[in-house]
């Protein structure tokens, strides 16, 4: 059986334990990983003002992902997210299904699904989020920043919780920590599920970012086991990943990234 991870964040009762339970109330208007990244942003001090018809993300925060091959086998996916450009590896078939800033401007979310597939029903999703100014924050790192994304999986979940720290990583020359968590058991459409996911996190120059591959399967009433190849291999399909400065008055397909070794 997984063990639960070992860390817990924020006493019952305290300004932590009141933004996962503002943030969690909102998870049906707004994407689960929203709502954990927002009430990350809560838990630091941050204000989380997103309303349900938030505006479309400007050219500052994030704009729409610049894929560089055809859709039905991998290809580089590419955008601008707050101060830095986002590239990784995305698989043949996934498609942009959700993209949003929310927190007045402040983070950036962006949903792919496979063909077919939408942001309320589906079998894997690739999300990535960006948290504008959050690595000013001393208090925060990669580590830190992921095992906060794990404890709102706990909360969601808190009997088939469980998860695996994969390690430190330099992603670009950035401070980078990998994670695995998973519920055993949750709720989505009326219908029950189990939800894992590799999370990667990186603190960027000015910024917070996270790029997370997750897949539902049949619900479980024990934790699930994270210990498999399976997601090993998807880390190594994410590749290249890459966060390079924005160039002022550079084009897609940011030429000066894509060459970046």
């Amino acid at each position: 059986m997984a063990k639960a991870a070992s860390w817990v964040s924020s006493a019952p009762g305290g300004q932590g334990h009141r933004c996962w339970n503002k943030s969690f109330e909102r998870a049906t208007r707004f994407r689960r990983a929203a709502a954990i990244a927002l009430s990350i942003l809560c838990f630091l001090g941050a204000e989380t003002k997103a309303e349900p018809g938030g505006s479309a993300p400007s050219r500052g925060a994030g704009s729409a992902a610049q894929n560089l091959a055809p859709s039905d086998r991998s290809y580089l996916n590419i955008s601008p997210i707050f101060s830095e450009l986002v590239l990784f590896s995305a698989p043949g078939g996934f498609g942009v299904v959700f993209e949003k800033t929310e927190n007045t401007g402040t983070f950036y979310i962006r949903e792919m699904v496979p063909k077919g597939e939408s942001a309320e029903r589906w079998s894997q999703m690739i999300t990535v989020t960006g948290a504008q100014g959050l690595a000013a924050n001393p208090g925060v790192t990669a580590q830190s920043f992921l095992e906060r994304m794990a404890d709102g999986f706990k909360q969601a979940c808190p009997t088939t919780f469980s998860a695996k720290p994969l390690g430190e990583k330099r992603i670009s020359g950035h401070e980078a920590f990998v994670l695995l968590a998973g519920c055993g058991a949750l709720q989505a459409q009326g219908a029950a599920h189990s939800e894992a996911a590799l999370l990667i996190g990186v603190k960027g120059a000015q910024d917070y970012y996270t790029i997370q591959w997750a897949e539902r399967g049949a619900a479980s009433n024990e934790p699930l086991d994270l210990s498999g190849a399976k997601w090993q291999e998807r880390l190594a399909k994410l590749e290249p990943i890459k966060f390079c400065l924005r160039k002022a008055g550079e084009a897609p397909p940011y030429p000066s990234c894509i060459a970046q070794k």
